[in-house]
């Protein structure tokens, strides 16, 4: 496990590496304000089974706490359903750029190889290469943002 994170490491540079940190401080905000929106409906369906539970102002009606609640309530889950859009958005726009500057990189690596070098080794080869290093980031990178 630990070799093979150290590869990914190693495939990484320093941009990346800082992009990923940023998206797992944002993946766990986004576990935080989930949690936060989850359980915000526990009170709301607590008093939506009991009404006599709330203890609201001579001024104000019952029913409008309830509503105030429910609204507020509906308020946290939009956020929350937000906040988990743009962090997935956010981890897949990283995962295709990756995908892109790694297959980029391999390219330039094959090209400044010496004439030599290619008379050597097939050219299929070379473009499985090429694929299996786009398929790395689907496969290995994208379950990894999503977790």
């Amino acid at each position: 496990m630990l070799s093979t994170l150290s590869k990914i490491r190693r495939l990484l540079d320093r941009r990346s590496r800082r992009q990923v940190l940023t998206l797992l401080v944002l993946s766990s905000a986004t576990a935080l304000v989930e949690l936060c929106g989850v359980t915000s409906a526990m009170p709301f369906m607590a008093l939506a089974a009991n009404p006599n539970l709330a203890r609201v102002p001579h001024w104000m009606q019952q029913s409008t706490s309830l509503g105030a609640l429910g609204l507020f309530i509906l308020v946290c889950l939009t956020l929350s359903n937000l906040v988990s859009g743009y962090s997935l958005w956010l981890g897949f726009r990283f995962a295709h750029e990756l995908q892109t500057r790694l297959s980029v990189r391999l390219l330039q690596r094959y090209l400044g190889r010496s004439y030599r070098w290619h008379l050597d080794h097939h050219p299929a080869t070379l473009a499985y290469n090429l694929s299996q290093a786009r398929s790395l980031v689907p496969q290995c990178f994208n379950p990894a943002i999503q977790l």
